[in-house]
């Protein structure tokens, strides 16, 4: 689920964001035209990872004028992705297979 949910970042990413006044957020961010792969495929993936690390999340749905988006706003959620995805950068990076790395 994890692996899944990182490649899918491609289209959207993980923010740290600083408001006016001192306000921070961390979310992460799935877009995508089809609706159905983001109800079907990603929120299922981010409930299974949250409930599996007891992770707290706000997961809210948007419609765009072009696509659709999923954001969690969570900075264990946010933390926890951002680390696995370096994870799987360093493996790949440490990968002896010149056909894995991109």
């Amino acid at each position: 689920d994890t692996a899944y949910l990182i490649g899918a970042l491609s289209d959207g990413g993980c923010y740290y964001l600083k408001y006016k006044g001192g306000r921070t957020e961390y979310r992460c961010v799935w877009t995508q035209k089809n609706v159905e792969w983001l109800k079907q495929s990603i929120i299922p993936r981010i409930n299974r990872i949250s409930e599996k690390h007891g992770i707290k999340v706000a997961i809210k749905l948007y419609k765009g004028t072009t696509r659709y988006e999923v954001r969690v706003s969570s900075k264990d959620f946010y933390s926890y992705i951002v680390e696995a995805a370096k994870q799987i950068r360093h493996a790949i990076n440490e990968c002896n297979i010149d056909i894995v790395k991109l």
